[in-house]
Formats: C-alpha cells, structure tokens, sequence
C-alpha cells in the first residue's frame, strides 16, 4: 500500500502499513480526525497526511498556557525523571530548551546556567515569553542558527520531536547551533511502551492531531549518524501524565482535567513500577577531529 503524495519523514520511503485509523482529539475535542501509518522500511510511526499548515491546531493548547506556583512545583516533583536536570557544572553552560512550551523549564534553570535561550515556533507566543521571562526566546530557525551558531553547550527538546513535520530539519539545526562536544536531550512519547498497546488509540501519548511522528531508539541512531552525532543513549523514564490522561479518557471518553489531576498521584507510582511511556534519549555532536 503507498498510497499518492505519502513519503516517511526520515527515510522517504512510500510503502506504509496502518496502524491507528480515524483517531480522534480526545484531548481538545476537535473535530479532526486523523490516521496514522508505519513505514515499511524504517517502522516509523507517523501521520499518513500531516497538515500542510498546523499553526491553528495549538491556538488553544493548554500547554502554553503559564503555570501557577503549585503546577510548578508539583511537575518538578512528578516529572523529574523527565526533564534535563542542570549538573552543579552548569553554571557556565549555554543552554537551549527548543520547544519552551509555557517557559516553566527556562525559568527553572535560568539562574542555574552562564545563558539561557528558548525557541517556540509561533512569533506571538515567543515574544510574550521572551517579555514574561527576561530572556531572548526565537521564534525563527534561520535567526536561531546564525546568532547561536556552534555556540550552546546544551539543547534540550522535551516533548517536541512528535510535533515537529521535518525531523531531519529540526536535527539541522541542533547539529548548527550546538557546539563540538555538546549534548542534545530529547524526551518523546514511546509509541512502543506497553501504555501505548494497551490503550491503542486512546493511549494520550498519540494526541492526535498534535502529533505528527514517534520517532524510536533505532530512528535516532539514524539522525545521530546522518547528522553528526555519537555517544547515543537511551532510557526511560515515569511520566504520569500521559498514563492519567489515557485513564480518564476510558474512563469518561475523553480526557476529562480534573479526573486527570485526581489520577495523578496513583499513576505516578505506576509509572515509577514500570517506567517506559517515555523515551528518552541523549546523544553528542561529534567533536571537530571525529567530524574530520
């Protein structure tokens, strides 16, 4: 089957097999509904027609939205396995978090680290961070790569790579901007965990129409090598929200807010048992004499 105009994100190959069918937003509620396929070649789970333009899908994303002190403090304790914890070392580093979503996590390490940058795709939302934060925040890839060329000595990228519709693009621009020897830290939903096979497609870490791809351990190894980067390692770590999520969502047909919060804490422990809902993964640019 390879139907017209589909080509897999990362090896271009047409022939697909389906693997979700008419998924719908139990998340927003929209009306959108959305397939999702895997390439034959390279097992990439992805969209099978992405939106050519999906701007207006995040106009009312909750996770945009600023947290209060309490949500805060309660994602630095329940997602600690999840986001880059900032070594006692990192007071001189440079540190890019692309993907900054509401800002929580620059403004966490903002005191920690010697510069701190963001990046959000959306000119708007960018400029109102950069102002609440008191911190540059892109919102352009081309101004991205040339101010902070081969500059950063971290980047960080929590859940960002399942929105992204050219991944060897985003990789682009991690390889440009990060230094010879500087870390890139990726956190994705695993489309291979056993939350995902057992709530299919009501599993929140799929978010459809959100998410566009779920890239895995062996399609990192494939942008590390093509892109210039080694040292890859990957682990996983407890992540309650997207197990929550995919409760309340059986439970109550769609992903209810406050059925969430109250499944929170159980899930939390769940996920601590057996972490693997996220994958996370972390690789190096290859220094100057390795490139050579």
């Amino acid at each position: 089957m390879s139907p017209g105009g589909f080509g897999c994100m990362l090896c271009g190959a047409t022939e697909l097999r389906s693997r979700f069918a008419d998924c719908p937003d139990y998340y927003l509620q929209t009306s959108e509904q959305v397939d999702y396929v895997q390439c034959r070649v390279c097992s990439l789970v992805q969209q099978q027609q992405p939106a050519a333009d999906v701007v207006g899908r995040y106009e009312d994303y909750p996770l945009h939205s600023a947290r209060s002190a309490l949500q805060r403090l309660a994602r630095r304790v329940l997602h600690r396995q999840v986001y880059f914890q900032t070594a006692d070392g990192c007071s001189n580093s440079t540190v890019l978090d692309y993907g900054c979503g509401d800002g929580t996590f620059l403004r966490d390490i903002q005191h920690r680290c010697g510069a701190v940058y963001g990046f959000e795709p959306g000119d708007a939302h960018a400029a109102a961070l950069s102002r609440q934060l008191q911190l540059p925040v892109f919102s352009s890839t081309t101004q991205l790569r040339a101010e902070l060329f081969e500059s950063v000595d971290v980047v960080t990228a929590h859940f960002v790579l399942e929105h992204a519709d050219d991944l060897h693009s985003v990789f682009d621009t991690f390889s440009t901007v990060l230094r010879h020897g500087g870390l890139l830290y990726i956190a994705v939903p695993n489309i291979s965990s056993w939350e995902a096979r057992l709530f299919k497609k009501r599993w929140h870490g799929l978010d459809p129409p959100r998410h566009l791809a779920f890239p895995e351990a062996v399609h990192f190894e494939a942008l590390a090598r093509e892109h210039g980067f080694n040292d890859l390692r990957v682990s996983f770590a407890a992540f309650p929200n997207t197990l929550a999520a995919s409760l309340a969502t059986v439970l109550s047909g769609r992903c209810r807010p406050t059925l969430l919060i109250g499944l929170i804490l159980p899930c939390w422990l769940a996920a601590l048992a057996a972490p693997q809902g996220t994958l996370i993964i972390r690789m190096v640019r290859r220094s100057a004499a390795d490139a050579r």
